[in-house]
C-alpha cells in the first residue's frame, strides 16, 4: 500500500490549527530566525515590516500633527510650516520604529523555541519530498525501497512520530507564549508538556530502523527523520532547564 506523502507533510493549515500567530508574532519569529538563529534570508521579511510600520505611522501622524499645529496657530502660510509638520512626523515615526523594534526583540526572545520548531517543520517537509523523490526513482525496482511492506510500516511510523512531535511541540509552546501570565493555565501546560515529552521518548525508543543493505538511501533518510523528532525533545527539555 503506497504512502500518502501529502498527509505526512505538515501543512500551513495544520500549523495554524496548532497555534495562531498574529502578524506581529510572525515578524518576531522572523527576527528570532534572523538574529538568534543566524538565518540571513529573513532580512527581507523584516525590512518589509519596518517599511510598513514606518509608512503607516507617518500616514497616521502627519494629519494629527497638522491639526495640532493649526489649533496652536503654529502653521504658517508658507511651505515651511508644512515642512515642520512633516519633520515632526518623521521624528515621531522614528521613535515609534524604535519602540516597535524593542517590542519585536522582546517577543523574538520568547519565540526562539517556536522559531526552532518551525525550522524543523521546514526540514521535515523537505525530508518528505526527498522520500517521495526516492520512491519515484525506485518504483521501477521490485526488491528495494518501499516495496517491502515492513519498510512501509516503519517509514510511516517514523514520519508520523516526527510530524506529531513537531505539531504538539508548537501547540504547547504557543500555549505558554499566549498564556504565560495565567498561572493555572501554566500549571496545566506543564503537565501536558511533561506528558508529551514522556510519550515522545517512548516513541523514539520504540523506533527501529531497517537494517538491510539494499535501502541505504532510506536508512539515511529515516535516521534524519528520527533526528528531527529527537531534536524536538532535546530543545523542549533544554527550555525546561532555562
Amino acid at each position: 500500500m503506497p504512502l500518502d506523502w501529502s498527509k505526512l507533510k505538515i501543512s500551513q493549515t495544520e500549523l495554524d490549527s496548532a497555534c495562531e500567530f498574529s502578524i506581529f508574532d510572525n515578524w518576531a519569529i522572523a527576527l528570532s530566525r534572523l538574529l538568534l538563529l543566524r538565518q540571513p534570508e529573513y532580512w527581507q521579511q523584516l525590512l518589509l515590516a519596518e517599511i510598513s510600520v514606518w509608512f503607516l505611522s507617518i500616514l497616521l501622524l502627519f494629519p494629527i500633527n497638522l491639526m495640532l499645529f493649526r489649533k496652536l496657530n503654529l502653521l504658517s502660510s508658507s511651505g515651511s510650516g508644512l515642512f515642520l509638520v512633516l519633520l515632526v512626523s518623521l521624528l515621531l515615526s522614528g521613535l515609534l520604529i524604535l519602540l516597535f523594534n524593542y517590542y519585536l526583540w522582546q517577543q523574538a526572545k520568547q519565540l526562539k523555541l517556536i522559531a526552532k520548531l518551525l525550522n524543523k517543520v521546514v526540514g521535515h517537509n523537505q525530508l518528505i519530498e526527498n522520500f517521495q523523490l526516492l520512491a519515484n526513482i525506485e518504483r521501477l525496482s521490485s526488491d528495494r525501497g518501499l516495496n517491502n511492506g515492513e519498510s512501509i510500516v516503519e517509514l510511516n511510523q517514523t514520519l508520523q512520530v516526527t510530524k506529531d512531535s513537531l505539531l504538539k511541540g508548537i501547540e504547547l509552546e504557543g500555549f505558554i507564549y499566549h498564556h504565560q501570565r495565567e498561572k493555572n493555565k501554566l500549571y496545566n501546560y506543564n503537565l501536558n508538556r511533561d506528558r508529551l515529552l514522556t510519550n515522545l521518548e517512548e516513541n523514539l525508543v520504540n523506533l527501529s530502523l531497517p537494517e538491510t543493505d539494499s535501502d541505504r538511501e532510506y536508512q539515511a533518510l529515516l535516521s534524519e527523520a528520527v533526528e528531527i523528532a529527537t531534536s524536538v525533545h532535546r530543545e523542549m527539555r533544554r527550555s525546561d532547564r532555562q
